[in-house]
């Protein structure tokens, strides 16, 4: 009887530490799939964030607020990075009601306006002096590369924001970069290279992936030689003779039958 009581204790005491060893398990499981799923989305989360920001495209001498001429002002920048446009912006004070319109160009040469590359228009109350952004989507895809981003608005501006920057090759300011372009000029449509620069702003984020598409499987030729004959037009007419393994395996089994058999009769 003592005996069976210590051995139900123990049996009591196995199936409890097993309990609790599977319970730890599970529990340290968990912790190592909570710990893969946090690293997998901190890995896909970073990238993402790398370039997601507001850039003023301002230069770092002083602006002054003067009265609007014109209906359309402009930037001309290279391209230094692989990176995707959002919106664009300018520091306006518009009169009354209107569409705003952006419009980003390629470059040829130092300012010559190219083909258009993406193009949008947003209608805008006038709230005084104030930034007015318009969604513009382009992703920028190779370094060096020169653009013209132009806004132009159906009225004159009661007022704008302009920097002093005689820009090159006009004027004696070099190139400045800000985030990932490098400003050059600011443009009126009917002045290019004037030399007072707009407040001009970019939203921008970081590029989408480049899809590759894998090259097709080769195929693999079922019957490489064009003399064979082809397959014949009904199999259920065809014969098929045994192959000699086939035979050899049908003798070797009808062999092992008799001999049981005999040994079963005896």
């Amino acid at each position: 009887m003592q005996f069976a009581f210590i051995e139900g204790i123990n049996c009591h005491f196995v199936f409890w530490f097993s309990f609790q060893k599977n319970k730890l398990n599970r529990r340290f499981q968990m912790k190592k799939i909570t710990f893969r799923c946090l690293f997998v989305f901190l890995m896909v989360a970073i990238p993402s964030m790398a370039f997601a920001d507001l850039i003023d495209l301002a230069p770092s001498m002083g602006s002054q607020w003067v009265a609007g001429t014109g209906t359309s002002r402009g930037i001309i920048f290279n391209a230094n990075d692989d990176f995707s446009l959002n919106s664009v912006g300018i520091e306006l004070n518009l009169s009354g009601t209107q569409n705003l319109t952006a419009s980003l160009y390629a470059i040829s040469g130092i300012a010559t306006k190219g083909a258009q590359l993406a193009s949008n228009s947003s209608q805008f109350t006038d709230i005084g002096r104030s930034w007015f952004d318009i969604p513009l989507s382009y992703d920028f895809e190779g370094i060096g590369n020169r653009y013209l981003l132009e806004i132009s608005f159906g009225v004159a501006a009661q007022e704008a924001v302009f920097y002093n920057f005689q820009g090159y090759p006009s004027g004696p300011n070099p190139p400045y970069t800000v985030g990932p372009v490098s400003v050059f000029d600011g443009t009126l449509i009917w002045a290019p290279r004037i030399g007072n620069l707009a407040h001009f702003r970019m939203d921008i984020g970081t590029p989408p992936p480049i899809i590759t598409t894998p090259d097709p499987p080769i195929g693999i030729l079922i019957n490489p030689e064009p003399s064979a004959p082809p397959p014949p037009a009904n199999p259920q007419n065809s014969t098929s003779v045994p192959e000699p393994s086939t035979i050899l395996l049908l003798c070797s089994g009808m062999i092992g039958l008799v001999g049981f058999r005999k040994k079963f009769l005896k």
